[in-house]
Parts: C-alpha cells; structure tokens; sequence
C-alpha cells in the first residue's frame, strides 16, 4: 500500500523542500497516472509528514479507497492524472506535483482565494512567522506557464475550470506579499475588486550602463513591477529596510539611473498601499502613463475591492 500526498499537504512538502538543505527523501518523477489504495493508520501518515507539516493542519491523501478519518482528510479518485504529476519520496511514500496540489487545494476556494495562492506558489517568497520581514526567500514552485501547462493537458478533472480560471490572472516572480497584493489590485478585474490594468512584469532584471556599474557594485537593477513597454516601474517602498542615509542615497542614484534609460519609476508606501484613495490615485496616474483610463463597470466594485484588499493585506501590515 502508499501514501499519496495531495492538495496542501503536497503544498506545504514543496515549500519545505524549496527551503531544505537535505536531500533526504529526494522527490523523483514516476510514470504513475493513477492513485492506489491507502490502509496505513492515520499515526502512520501523520509521521511520514511530520518533517513539513504544521500539527494543526489536516492532512490531505488521495487514495483510490473510501476512507472516513478525524486527522486525516481521504480524497478518493479513480481517474487519469496527466504522466509527470507523481513523485516518489520512498517505498510507500507519494506527492503530486505542485501544480496537482495547487488545482487540488483551490478548487473550492473563492477565485480571488485561488489566484493569491497560485501567485504564492510561482513568487519566491514563503511566509515565515521567525523572519523580521513575515517571510523569507526561496525559489517558486511552479510557474504561470506550468500551470497553464498542466491546465492543458488535463481534461476532466476536478478543478481544471477553476485552475484555468487561475492561470488568466495568476503573476510570476513577486519577491514579497506586498508586491503580490499590488500587482493584483492593480490588475485584476474589476469584477474581483481590481482596477484592471494591464498585467506588470515583477521584478525584471534591468541592465545598467557599464559606467555606472562599478559604483553600484552590480550590473543590474530589479524593477518591483514594470510595464516594459511604456518604461513605467512601480516601486514598493516598505519604509522598513531601506531608511539609512545609505540606502536613501542609493536609491536616489538608481532613480536617476533608470530615467537616464527612458523608465519613469512611480513609488508605492505601505502607507498608501493600505489607503483606498492613495492605491486609487496611484492607479490612475499609472493608466495615464500607460495610455488607459480606469472606468470602473462593475456595480458592486466598492464592495468587491474592499473585500480583495482585506484578503491580500489584513495579514500583512
């Protein structure tokens, strides 16, 4: 019998695994496209998860076995899952990959829900309570055109609508909370509470001038959101990392440095991130630039948007 780790439980393996310097365990692909039968004890399982696992969440197994369990949640699936969407960790022990997990876990969730927790899986951070900042680096799991990827070659599983939902609005690459919850303000739809600008690159690498590179000790910068083709980036200052007279300095020359390259650089607080009408008033003065304008058609927007920035940043002051 196995133990095949889905939804996230498979989430919160892959985030661990991100973050571990073991190689104990180490996942390789199989050839699976089914699931089998689980009989082991739920003490059985919750060890085989205990290197990753928070005690208070459920686990989460699919199996091809009805099973009724307290500490432990029994998926039951009998169907196809794409080849390449099950790994092995040893004799008895399985996980899906992250893109399996992440349709997995999202396939209930409110869409706004859903899209936050695949941005989570493609950004290179992860939540961290003993991190000063609430969360520390690691690389993604997954990636927009993973997901897209897998989306495409699944047919009639349960939450592929929901996942290629997902997949439209989902964005790579954030290096923080705060650079997922602006990036999606800013670019969702309205009907989700967003203003519904066209979808920033996060932190794009942008060379500098050889000139200039010596002083900067590096050869190139990170734009927090850019929209490349109108040289527009949008800089998150958190006002926490960055305040000696050093850094400010720093930030100026490489202000200047970028609009020497045709990239006006608009900056974003957390003061004003967390103000509707300073977040509205940066929106629109990111449309002009962009040649926009932001007409909001949506008839509960207000309540819509409230409800989207209570999901992103009431956890996150």
């Amino acid at each position: 019998m196995a133990i095949y780790l889905t939804g996230l439980t498979a989430l919160a393996f892959w985030r661990w695994r991100a973050l571990s310097i073991s190689r104990a365990d180490e996942p390789s692909l199989t050839r699976l496209t089914h699931f089998g039968p689980c009989t082991e004890h739920p003490s059985e399982i919750a060890v085989a998860c205990r290197a990753f696992r928070n005690d208070h969440d459920p686990i989460h197994v699919t199996c091809t076995n009805t099973r009724t369990e307290l500490a432990v949640r029994f998926h039951t699936c009998i169907c196809e899952v794409p080849r390449g969407s099950i790994f092995r960790l040893n004799d008895r022990l399985f996980v899906v990959s992250p893109e399996l997990a992440l349709m997995q876990a999202t396939k209930r969730l409110p869409l706004t829900a859903a899209i936050l927790h695949a941005c989570e899986a493609c950004a290179t951070y992860t939540f961290d309570e003993d991190d000063l900042r609430g969360f520390r680096d690691r690389p993604p799991l997954t990636s927009v055109r993973q997901l897209m990827r897998f989306a495409n070659s699944v047919q009639q599983l349960s939450g592929i609508k929901q996942l290629r939902r997902i997949t439209a609005h989902a964005i790579d690459n954030a290096a923080s909370p705060r650079e997922t919850a602006t990036a999606l303000i800013l670019s969702l739809p309205n009907r989700l509470g967003g203003f519904g600008l066209p979808q920033p690159t996060l932190n794009k690498s942008i060379p500098i001038p050889t000139s200039e590179q010596r002083a900067l000790a590096q050869s190139t910068f990170r734009t927090d959101l850019f929209w490349e083709r109108h040289g527009i980036a949008l800089e998150y200052d958190s006002n926490a990392f960055h305040s000696s007279p050093a850094d400010i300095a720093r930030d100026s020359r490489r202000r200047n440095i970028l609009h020497t390259l045709g990239i006006e650089v608009i900056t974003i607080t957390n003061a004003e991130l967390r103000s509707i009408d300073d977040t509205e008033r940066i929106a629109r003065l990111i449309a002009r630039r962009l040649g926009k304008k932001i007409r909001i058609r949506t008839a509960d927007f207000p309540n819509k948007h409230y409800e989207l920035r209570k999901l992103l940043l009431s956890n996150h002051a």
